[in-house]
C-alpha cells in the first residue's frame, strides 16, 4: 500500500510505503528529514487504490460519527464510501471517505457519493431510521441556547460516538456530523476529558441547518450565527473526568441540522471518549 502526501517542507509530492509511517525519511526533492504525516494529521493525503488502512478508518468514523452517512438513515455503519468515486479523479483519503451501512453501499455502487444522494428520491430521505432507544435523559437548556422545544418523548437517535479518540485543543470540530431532526427537540454530548495542570478547555455542543455555514471563529459570542452550549473544565494539577453538555434546539419546522462539538482553551485538554445523541 502506498502513501501519497506532500513533503512538509518543500510541499511536493512524496511516495512512501504505508509500512514507513513510523520512519523518519529523506524527501527525494529537497532532502528534507521528516516523518510522514498520519492520515489524522494531513486529510487530503491518500494511499493508492480502494482499500484503506484500519488508522484512516479510525480517523474518518471519529470525525463523521459510527452512523451512515446517508441523510435519514441511522443504521451503524459497516464500510466506508469515497465522497468522489476514483474513477471521477477521487482519492483515498480521510477527506474524501464517509461512512456508510452495508445496504447504502450495495446500492450505491461506484457512483459519487454527492451526486447518488441527490438522486435517491425524497421519500427515501423523508423517514429516518431509528434504532430502539437504550436511555432517556432530561435536563435544562445550556447558556445560549435558543428557547427550548417541547420533548415529549425519550426516544433516542444516536448520532455519533468514539473510544479511544484523541481531540485536544483546535477551534474546529472535533466531531461534524449532518442528522435529520424528525423529532429531536435536544442534543445531548457525554465525553471523558484529562487537563494538565494549569490548562483549561471549554466543550461546545453546536448545532446550525445544514444550508448554512457558521463561523465558529464566533463561538461564545452574540455573532455566532448558530445554536450552541458549553461546559468549562479547569484545573491547577493533573486531572481527569466525564462532561455532559445539553442543548435543545429550536421549534422550527424538520429539516436537516449539522450537530458538532469543538473544544477551545489553553494548555493541554484531551478528549478521549464521547458520545453524541438527539433526544426526542
Amino acid at each position: 500500500m502506498i502513501w501519497h502526501y506532500n513533503c512538509p517542507e518543500c510541499r511536493r509530492p512524496v511516495e512512501v510505503d504505508w509500512s514507513w509511517l513510523k520512519e523518519e525519511i529523506l524527501c527525494p526533492n529537497c532532502n528534507a528529514q521528516h516523518y510522514p504525516p498520519t492520515p489524522g494529521e494531513d486529510p487530503l493525503a491518500y494511499v493508492s487504490g480502494h482499500e484503506w488502512p484500519k488508522e484512516m478508518e479510525t480517523i474518518v468514523v471519529s470525525r463523521h460519527g459510527t452512523m451512515c452517512a446517508v441523510p435519514g438513515c441511522y443504521r451503524k455503519y459497516s464500510t466506508l464510501a469515497h465522497r468522489r468515486a476514483l474513477e471521477h479523479g477521487g482519492r483515498t483519503s480521510t477527506e474524501n471517505l464517509l461512512p456508510i451501512c452495508a445496504e447504502h453501499a450495495r446500492v450505491k455502487g461506484d457512483r459519487s457519493y454527492d451526486e447518488w444522494v441527490k438522486a435517491l428520491r425524497p421519500e427515501a430521505l423523508a423517514e429516518p431510521t431509528l434504532p430502539e432507544p437504550d436511555f432517556s435523559t432530561a435536563g435544562r437548556p445550556g447558556p445560549g441556547a435558543a428557547e427550548p422545544a417541547r420533548v415529549t418523548t425519550d426516544r433516542v437517535q444516536p448520532i455519533a460516538a468514539g473510544t479511544g479518540v484523541r481531540f485536544g485543543i483546535a477551534g474546529l470540530p472535533a466531531v461534524q456530523m449532518p442528522f435529520l431532526r424528525g423529532m429531536v427537540g435536544k442534543l445531548v454530548l457525554d465525553y471523558d476529558w484529562r487537563l494538565k495542570a494549569g490548562s483549561w478547555c471549554r466543550v461546545f455542543l453546536v448545532a446550525w441547518p445544514a444550508s448554512q455555514v457558521p463561523i465558529l471563529a464566533m463561538l461564545g459570542s452574540a455573532e455566532f450565527d448558530g445554536f450552541a452550549s458549553a461546559v468549562e473544565h479547569s484545573t491547577t494539577t493533573d486531572d481527569r473526568g466525564t462532561g455532559h453538555v445539553e442543548l435543545y434546539l429550536p421549534s422550527t419546522p424538520a429539516g436537516r441540522w449539522t450537530a458538532a462539538f469543538v473544544v477551545q482553551g489553553e494548555g493541554e485538554c484531551l478528549i478521549s471518549e464521547y458520545v453524541l445523541a438527539g433526544i426526542g
